[in-house]
């Protein structure tokens, strides 16, 4: 009978250590798995910021380029005031010696006229 306790112990004292074995494997398993889900939020919000700051640059290039086409546009649409201001002001000088030259070809045409009714 006495063989039976001390079986019965050793087999008691076996399974006890697989338990303690599969106890400190299971918590291995736990601890890695934590780990392995640590560093994935990690890379997950790794990769959601660098699309954020992505989304950031572009939205200061876009900005960037806008402003530029508005200054374009103004340069632009200052020069072509300018060129139409000058036209306008060559077309009225152009006008003003038309004028002139008209008013001096009357003058000439009344005088002859004038001189040949005397």
């Amino acid at each position: 009978m006495k063989a039976k306790y001390i079986i019965a112990s050793i087999l008691a004292a076996a399974i006890l250590s697989g338990c303690e074995k599969t106890k400190e494997v299971s918590s291995s398993a736990v601890d890695a798995t934590k780990e392995a889900a640590s560093n994935a939020a990690d890379a997950t919000k790794d990769a959601a910021d660098a699309v954020v700051e992505g989304t950031k640059d572009a939205a200061a290039g876009a900005a960037d380029m806008a402003g530029d086409a508005v200054d374009a546009t103004k340069e632009a649409a200052g020069d072509a005031a300018d060129a139409t201001r000058e036209a306008g002001h060559d077309v009225a000088e152009g006008a003003r010696d038309a004028v002139d030259a008209t008013k001096d070809a009357i003058g000439d045409a009344a005088g002859a006229v004038k001189d040949a009714t005397q």
